[in-house]
């Protein structure tokens, strides 16, 4: 329910924040993906995450967080550039 209710949260302030700066209500598919991809890496490397009850090793429990960790890490400057250039026109 908790991930459900960040995931909600992150959609409708995105989607909220870009609305007046576009002056249009189109959906913002690469902001809104990029600001779900962050909510969900950081949600699943925090402790007592969502994936926690589905890790059964000790070596599961500090690894799998730090390969999201990772990727998330990998994925913020792609992200970030994208958002960043011009749209083509």
């Amino acid at each position: 329910m908790a991930f459900a209710l960040l995931i909600g949260s992150v959609v409708a302030m995105v989607w909220a924040g870009k609305a007046p700066k576009s002056n249009s209500w189109a959906f913002p598919v690469l902001p809104m993906s990029a600001g779900v991809l962050a909510a969900a890496m950081w949600a699943f490397i925090t402790p007592r995450s969502p994936l926690v009850p589905y890790l059964h090793s000790r070596n599961a429990t500090t690894l799998v967080p730090l390969a999201f960790a990772i990727a998330g890490v990998a994925v913020a400057p792609v992200t970030a550039a994208l958002l960043t250039t011009q749209p083509r026109k």
